[in-house]
């Protein structure tokens, strides 16, 4: 009797075209923004696309994602991430590479009078949140996690909605978790964020923005636990799922974002 021969697998390669969330999966709950470099920028909540001002696409191995070279940012307006951090918990995981280890500017929705808001950022002692709070912001950082250059890596924030001490944050890089120090202690008062723009690759506090490329975002309007945020590291697009046709009504301004790859849409309405 001859043998049977089975097909060797497919090699890996990721889901392409338009991509929703998966609303029934467990990591989709608090969902509040969520960034997928395989998409056009849209945010996969809102199904709001942002104003691209000096991004470009960039693809490294299978991550698709947006780069910067200290210029520029993603404006999503206002929207369910608006408002986030009135005094409640919440969580950041990002997918990124970057160029300079200090000069990572990936989210933020604050505002320039440094008063309001937050913003997700890497600085010389590693991954930090900071919360504007007029005369006393709180600013909490990882001090034992490695910041790497020119690789691909994945970071989590949480946060427990206080800012009396930097035990209110959680910060992991890959599957390590890290110790966390203060630079500030959040003693002055916290402004009103509710119309403020969250931004992609940019401080709002200084205007700074971003060196490298962006790959993914996901922001919770809830605190993970432990094994959420291992899950997130092990697969952060399995509360997705890929449609393989989908039609898109897009406002006039929004042309550019679509012109940048035509052929993954189609366009209606």
């Amino acid at each position: 009797m001859g043998h049977i021969l089975a097909p060797r697998p497919a090699p890996y390669r990721p889901p392409q075209g338009a991509v929703e969330v998966d609303w029934t999966h467990s990591l989709a709950r608090g969902l509040v923004f969520c960034l997928e470099g395989h998409d056009e920028g849209r945010d996969l909540v809102s199904g709001a696309f942002p104003t691209f001002t000096s991004v470009t696409r960039d693809v490294l191995n299978d991550s698709r994602g947006w780069k910067q070279a200290a210029t520029g940012s993603m404006d999503y307006g206002t929207n369910k991430a608006t408002g986030l951090l009135g005094k409640s918990p919440a969580t950041w995981y990002v997918r990124c590479l970057l160029t300079t280890a200090n000069a990572g500017r990936l989210c933020s929705q604050s505002d320039a009078d440094i008063d309001s808001g937050w913003n997700i950022m890497t600085g010389n002692a590693g991954i930090a949140l900071k919360i504007p709070c007029g005369s006393g912001d709180f600013q909490a950082e990882s001090n034992n996690l490695t910041i790497p250059t020119n690789k691909e890596f994945q970071f989590v924030i949480t946060y427990d909605g206080t800012t009396t001490s930097a035990t209110a944050c959680g910060f992991w890089s890959e599957f390590i978790k890290g110790t966390t120090t203060n630079n500030s202690d959040g003693v002055g008062t916290r402004g009103d964020a509710s119309t403020q723009t969250l931004y992609v690759g940019r401080n709002n506090i200084d205007a700074s923005a971003n060196t490298g490329t962006i790959f993914g975002i996901r922001i919770y309007d809830r605190l993970l636990d432990t094994t959420e945020v291992y899950a997130l590291f092990e697969n952060a697009r399995q509360m997705l799922k890929y449609l393989k046709n989908v039609t898109y009504s897009f406002p006039g301004k929004l042309a550019a974002a679509v012109t940048t790859n035509p052929s993954r849409f189609m366009i209606g309405g």
